[in-house]
């Protein structure tokens, strides 16, 4: 019933929030399927496990969320070349080793459980034949997508829920009538009236009602008109003037081009509107009303009135998308989706840090591999490997890369990520290593210098600790000067920062000397050269030799 569905898909907001697993898979599994039995293994906590269940269909599958024990992959592939959202997705799969009403049965996007996926359990829980709905987030056109299907957790509360499968507008729009409500009323005890049709698609039925003029129960019934059978029969109470509805206990599916009829019964003291229309719901034909009289409510009504409806009998309904060539599933594997990329530039290099995909492809990422090409051409550069980051050697510094990155299992290589540029830089560094010797009360100026990283350059020094010379300052482009007023030796610590998005430093200790005022300058030593060496040794030869000649 849709009020009970109601209730339980509160139910199921509250147990998405508490229990159904988000987070990363706990442990891995291998299953390999040998007819009738599942066999699995697993390692947890370091201690291998044998595990053996029946009745559950082939896969492999590397993870699976947090108290789930099962899980498979499942191919979906579009054929209409149109993409579709929210598309319902009909399966037949075995339930039979799943908790009572395949309670912990679950759908989503991705392998660890996220992204989950609204499904509703139509028919057969519990057995091999078990009908079940998925709503599907999108399909790409003429594209395959992978869905995993979860079980295994007896504690599991039902989240099957059809208010969040199928489509539904409002109680006027997805009237069978529109809720017609002109006329008038009438008719006899006994009578059997309503309406004959035909949809032009198929449509889920939810719920019987009625509008008539006494507020009495009614009995509502639905027949075939091939066969005259009766697919549904309810007993509905409301007020009178008042479209009244009652959920059924099995939504029943009306099927496109077949011809049902609608009747409400009238007993004594019963009356029931009538009046010139052929008003109904655009997703249905109207063919004719449906009239007997001195009838039961299981009688099936031949007496055709055109132009007219007859007694208000009515019906609330849900709708699915319908394709030309509707997408088929299978239990199976594909190559993963593309996986994530964040590039670092370094010198002569880069790294990318790798995000796994949101899907896996049914199968375990053994590696990843980034690619990068130069943006003006020229040899791509790879590096595969299973961790993240990835480094990409032997780039250029200077030279822009365009670098994407892929993922591997063992059905193939996956789509690539979105492309990402980077430039390698050298690294940044501060080239002056002193500012020399400075006198108290002489003005200073100095171009501080660097290299590597992304010019321009900021430069800062440090207030304490390590500061400039009193009188001196540093501007943010890199000149120290000013006019120093304390002798004494320094040691300088200053920062240079480049223009990248996220900026890289470097720091260097700058020494120098200041000189008191009244220091003079030392006197200068003038190199004589190899000429003025020679010069002075004859010189100092001539006077030895008269000295000489002196004595004599």
């Amino acid at each position: 019933m849709l009020r009970k569905i109601s209730r339980w898909n509160v139910q199921r907001v509250l147990h998405f929030i508490s229990s159904f697993p988000q987070h990363s898979p706990a442990w891995h599994v291998e299953v390999v399927h040998r007819r009738p039995t599942v066999h699995a293994t697993a390692r947890l906590g370091g201690i291998l496990l044998w595990l053996s269940v029946l009745g559950l269909g082939a896969a492999q599958v590397h993870a699976q969320p947090t108290g789930w024990s099962q899980a498979q992959s499942i191919v979906v592939t579009e054929h209409s070349g149109t993409a579709l959202s929210g598309y319902q997705l009909r399966m037949v799969i075995d339930t039979s080793a799943m908790a009572p009403g395949a309670a912990d049965l679950r759908f989503a996007t991705d392998a660890a459980g996220g992204n989950p996926l609204a499904h509703w359990v139509e028919s057969g829980a519990g057995t091999p034949n078990t009908v079940v709905w998925v709503r599907l987030a999108s399909l790409a056109a003429s594209a395959q997508s992978l869905v995993y299907q979860f079980s295994g957790n007896p504690a599991a509360v039902d989240t099957s829920s059809l208010v969040d499968v199928f489509d539904y507008d409002s109680p006027v729009n997805n009237s069978a009538t529109l809720q017609v409500a002109s006329g008038t009323a009438g008719g006899g005890v006994g009578s059997q009236v309503g309406f004959r049709f035909t949809p032009k698609e198929d449509i889920l039925l939810v719920s019987l009602g009625k509008r008539e003029p006494n507020g009495t129960t009614r009995y509502v019934t639905l027949f075939d008109v091939s066969s005259q059978s009766k697919l549904a029969q309810m007993q509905i109470n409301g007020p009178a003037a008042t479209y009244s509805y009652q959920d059924l206990s099995h939504p029943l599916w009306l099927s496109q081009g077949v011809q049902y009829q609608l009747n409400i019964f009238q007993g004594a003291g019963d009356r029931h509107y009538y009046g010139v229309s052929t008003q109904i719901n655009p997703k249905l034909y109207y063919q004719d009303t449906r009239v007997c009289n001195n009838c039961t409510p299981d009688t099936f009504p031949t007496r055709a009135l055109l132009n007219v409806h007859y007694g208000y009998p009515d019906f609330q309904f849900r709708t699915r998308q319908q394709v030309s060539v509707p997408p088929t599933w299978v239990y199976g594997a594909l190559a993963p989706a593309a996986p994530g990329i964040t590039p670092t530039a370094g010198d002569g290099q880069a790294s990318f840090a790798i995000s796994p995909p949101r899907q896996d492809g049914g199968r375990p990422i053994e590696d990843y591999t980034v690619a990068c090409a130069p943006l003006d051409g020229g040899a791509t550069l790879e590096n595969t490997g299973s961790t993240s980051p990835l480094i990409v050697t032997g780039l250029f510094n200077g030279t822009t890369y365009r670098c994407t990155a892929t993922a591997r299992n063992e059905i193939g290589v996956g789509a690539a990520s979105p492309t990402v540029e980077v430039t390698p830089i050298a690294a940044l560094a501060i080239t002056n290593q002193s500012f020399g010797h400075l006198r108290v009360g002489d003005a200073f100026h100095l171009q501080l210098l660097a290299s590597g990283g992304l010019p321009p350059y900021v430069w800062t020094a440090m207030d304490v600790g390590q500061p400039l010379p009193m009188g001196l300052q540093l501007s943010p482009d890199g000149v120290l000067s000013g006019m120093p007023t304390n002798a004494g030796a320094y040691s300088t610590l200053v920062t240079v920062s480049d223009s990248r998005g996220t900026p890289r430093s470097a720091t260097q200790v700058l020494k120098g000397v200041v000189a008191a005022a009244d220091v003079a300058e030392p006197a200068p030593v003038h190199d004589l050269g190899a000429l003025g060496l020679v010069s002075l040794v004859s010189a100092i030869g001539v006077i030895g030799l008269r000295r000489t000649r002196k004595k004599a």
